[in-house]
């Protein structure tokens, strides 16, 4: 199947598996939006992998996945609205009651858009690898053909698993 892998920094990987509590018995974690500028023309819901970039003492290795069961659009100033689809969304009052989290300041979210448009990408089903996966045993499109991951995406591929995790 083909997924996306997402390169992630170690403190926000951090977030996205820290659990805050649980809702309807399912774990519930403090970052649950990815942000990126541009988005993967795949229809969610897709296997996201989790590769944890080796900046600042990372493991530069893949240490999840998720799945991605919604892509939002995000505005410029994400404290006052967040968009999915057509309909737009208070994030103040609607997104905290989904309880999305994007752990992102306005001005760091305004830093990296460049005050334009954003995608956040749901992450659900999360798992934690006990053993973190290297590259090699994901392919990815390159060429119109499958080809050797050897080296992490600069945000995000697509990727296919080559051999059983």
């Amino acid at each position: 199947m083909i997924g996306v892998m997402f390169s992630i920094h170690p403190e926000q990987v951090e977030k996205i598996f820290e659990k805050i509590g649980e809702r309807d018995g399912e774990a519930v974690y403090r970052k649950n939006v990815e942000l990126r500028k541009n988005r993967p023309r795949l229809k969610a819901p897709f296997p996201g992998y989790i590769y944890e970039t080796a900046k600042n003492g990372g493991r530069g290795m893949v240490v999840g996945e998720f799945i991605c069961d919604q892509i939002y659009t995000v505005a410029k100033d994400i404290s006052e609205y967040m968009y999915i689809g057509d309909d737009e969304l208070d994030y103040f009052s609607e997104a905290e009651e989904k309880g999305l989290d994007i752990c992102l300041n306005d001005y760091e979210i305004n830093a990296y858009l460049k005050n334009g448009l954003g995608y956040g990408l749901h992450i659900t089903g999360l798992v934690r690898y006990s053993d973190p996966i290297s590259l090699e045993k994901f392919s990815k499109l390159g060429f119109g053909r499958w080809v050797p991951l050897k080296r992490p995406p600069q945000s995000w591929c697509y990727v296919e698993v080559t051999e059983n995790e």
